[in-house]
């Protein structure tokens, strides 16, 4: 994980790229029923082992989806784990066509933040915050604070050895915002909605994840929307 970053400033992005998929000791490449493969580098990997990612073990993406539809019992982690995987693919494809700005640093950090993207989230999907907290008196409760928290906590507690700017872009990123003082580049500030925007791999991972887990058939593919 440290010889990572700190060889991510001379790395390129076809270098990071290969590492990736398994040339360094520490990463991972996962089988995954939805897109086939799903790649971690030696960084992102560490995350697996932590509380609050493995927190979403216990978190049915769906909530009680899966009283009306029984085969859509997959989980916030694998969910996760999907749009980590995209996000990374996702700014490749575009360093390919032309963004050629875009670093192994930005990619490593894109990774971090599909894994963590959702993982302030409560039980029972958005009812929660929607119907159950309500109901117990809780108002302006919004899992994507939770999700900044529990990073912060990643931040200060883990052996995870990001720099505070670093971790302000991840935050950044799951909020699909550009924060001045975290080091955004010119150029640089489409990165956030790779993983919260308009046509982001959040929405690419669940709604092929979703499909295929409950029988609903569509024809969405976010790798087709990354070639475009």
């Amino acid at each position: 994980m440290a010889k990572l970053l700190d060889e991510l400033e001379s790395l390129s992005v076809l270098e990071y790229s290969s590492r990736r998929r398994g040339t360094a000791a520490g990463a991972n490449v996962f089988a995954d029923d939805t897109h086939g493969e799903v790649a971690l580098d030696e960084f992102a990997s560490q995350l697996l082992n932590t509380r609050p990612f493995h927190r979403m073990d216990n978190l049915k993406q769906l909530g009680c989806a899966s009283w009306r539809f029984p085969g859509a019992v997959h989980t916030r982690r694998q969910h996760s784990l999907g749009v980590a995987h995209l996000a990374v693919e996702c700014a490749l494809q575009l360093y390919r066509n032309g963004a050629k700005n875009v670093t192994a640093e930005d990619l490593m950090l894109l990774g971090v933040a599909g894994l963590l993207h959702d993982v302030g989230h409560g039980p029972f999907s958005h009812v929660f915050e929607s119907q159950i907290l309500p109901r117990l008196g809780v108002t302006g409760w919004k899992y994507e604070d939770m999700s900044e928290g529990l990073i912060d906590h990643l931040a200060a507690s883990s052996s995870l050895d990001l720099s505070q700017q670093q971790w302000g872009r991840v935050k950044d990123m799951i909020r699909g915002r550009t924060t001045a003082g975290n080091g955004w580049g010119q150029g640089l500030e489409w990165i956030p909605s790779v993983v919260a925007g308009d046509a982001d791999m959040d929405r690419g991972d669940y709604l092929m994840r979703d499909a295929m887990a409950t029988g609903v058939l569509h024809s969405y593919d976010a790798r087709e929307l990354m070639r475009c």
